[in-house]
């Protein structure tokens, strides 16, 4: 998933500025069906996309 979350930001400047203009903020993948790389629904996923 990191590679292709570098490769993703590398190749789409408007992503990377978004991405970058969060400084050191967290990052939540809001999600409503995804436990693993989100936060789920009800906010007891492991957020994982968020936390690397």
């Amino acid at each position: 998933m990191r590679r292709a979350d570098y490769v993703k930001f590398q190749s789409h400047d408007d992503l990377q500025q978004i991405l970058l203009s969060t400084g050191n903020e967290g990052i939540i993948e809001k999600t409503t069906k995804d436990m693993y790389w989100g936060c789920g629904s009800d906010g007891t996923g492991k957020n994982r996309w968020g936390k690397y």
